[in-house]
């Protein structure tokens, strides 16, 4: 710990006031700040047993935040937690229970609704595609939430 001041466990309380963190997350932050191995376990340790830090809650907090607040598709989500270090076993069950279809929809209409009459569909059809795949959702409801939102007798099959 040369040169730190600042104790590992202070220096997490300071990195999850700002924001939430998974633990494997929050360990190479502490890692790459430069506080050695023997020094984290301890402070980890400390906050997972008084809940400041806790994968299942900040799981759950990352699904609903990409099912309500910003829908997007469970491909996304599982890149998420892969990017973070979550383990595939700690979000599997959780993300198997997001309807993905009813997810697209949200993400479609807090995007593209209402849509005037005054617009081509076959651009917002176009505009929409383009925005739920890039939120990770699939091809087929793509076209499902696209049929049933925007009347038009556009085909996506090539």
């Amino acid at each position: 710990m040369a040169g730190l001041k600042q104790k590992p466990i202070d220096f997490a309380f300071k990195m999850l006031a700002i924001r939430d963190y998974g633990e494997a997350e929050l360990r190479a932050k502490m890692e790459a700040k430069g506080y050695a191995l023997a020094d984290l376990d301890p402070a980890i340790g400390a906050l997972k047993q008084k809940n400041f830090l806790n994968d299942r809650v900040y799981i759950g907090k990352i699904i609903e935040k990409y099912t309500l607040k910003s829908p997007s598709g469970k491909a996304f989500i599982k890149n998420f937690f892969e990017q973070k270090g979550i383990k595939k076993e700690q979000y599997e069950a959780v993300l198997d229970q997001v309807n993905e279809r009813t997810t697209a929809k949200l993400a479609f209409q807090m995007k593209f609704k209402p849509i005037k009459k005054t617009e081509n569909p076959s651009k917002i059809r176009q505009k929409a595609a383009n925005y739920l795949q890039t939120k990770g959702f699939d091809y087929d409801i793509i076209v499902e939430i696209l049929n049933e939102e925007i009347k038009g007798d556009i085909d996506y099959e090539q």
